[in-house]
């Protein structure tokens, strides 16, 4: 069996203007954006093992788009589905679904990033899905999938845990006044552990973290980092977005 590892590269973090992150939002603040809302987002890519400053020649505007409402995905209801346009391109270049579960945290599914890591998983297992970022509860999320196989001539135990937590949360003014985005922390852990012998040892654990805001009276990420990382000898830089401006609907 054949294990493809994230490689870790260094992390931005994102710095908020003020921390009430142990607050939860008001039932009347858990807003979902209606079909048609625009939101204006300028970003860039950046290299690994970098400080986040943009890659010359990345930096772009794009539009983040409400398309879809209320509709059902990966057995979840609810679900408002956003499109991240390239301005001058017009290239679809991100898809995100979102939805709240029944204690009102959010829920967020990023299907490029889960097809990336599920691809390496074996026929059969459990695949990635949906990361519950506590908004409401402020209780740690926490995902783990085990498998077995065999690297570098040894039986091992493939361990991807997932795990996203508060992680502060600020006042932002995108052109409108003041509105608050609670801030998470999200860690992949990708580990390999030797099942030989009495004792496991680890042979090798690898990191792939990312950095959100998420505004719930807009009902969208306000701010996004993600680290570049080596996927099956693949390369990906480190992308950040931020929002500007917005219209809803």
């Amino acid at each position: 069996m054949r294990f493809a590892l994230l490689t870790l590269f260094a992390a931005v973090v994102l710095a908020a203007c003020s921390d009430d992150s142990t607050t939860s939002p008001d039932d009347s603040e858990l807003q979902t954006p209606a079909v048609g809302s625009v939101f204006n987002l300028t970003g860039w890519r950046f290299k690994e093992k970098s400080t986040g400053d943009s890659l010359p020649g990345t930096t772009a505007a794009s539009v983040m788009t409400i398309v879809e409402k209320n509709i059902s995905y990966e057995g979840k209801s609810g679900v408002w589905k956003t499109i991240i346009t390239d301005v001058r391109t017009g290239r679809d270049t991100d898809t995100l679904y979102m939805c709240y579960d029944a204690n009102k945290d959010l829920l967020l599914l990023d299907p490029r990033r889960m097809a990336e890591i599920n691809a390496t998983l074996p026929a059969g297992v459990r695949r990635l899905s949906w990361i519950r970022l506590p908004l409401s509860t402020k209780s740690r999320y926490r995902d783990t999938i085990i498998t077995s196989g065999v690297f570098d001539g040894k039986q091992v135990q493939r361990r991807l845990l997932v795990n996203a937590e508060v992680s502060g949360g600020g006042n932002f003014d995108f052109g409108s006044g003041d509105i608050f985005s609670f801030g998470f922390f999200i860690r992949l852990v990708d580990e390999l552990n030797s099942t030989q012998g009495s004792v496991p040892v680890q042979l090798k654990a690898v990191f792939l973290d990312e950095y959100c805001y998420y505004a719930p009276k807009l009902g969208v990420l306000t701010e996004r980092t993600q680290q570049g990382y080596s996927y099956a000898g693949k390369v990906s830089d480190g992308r950040y977005f931020e929002l500007l401006s917005y219209t809803l609907k």
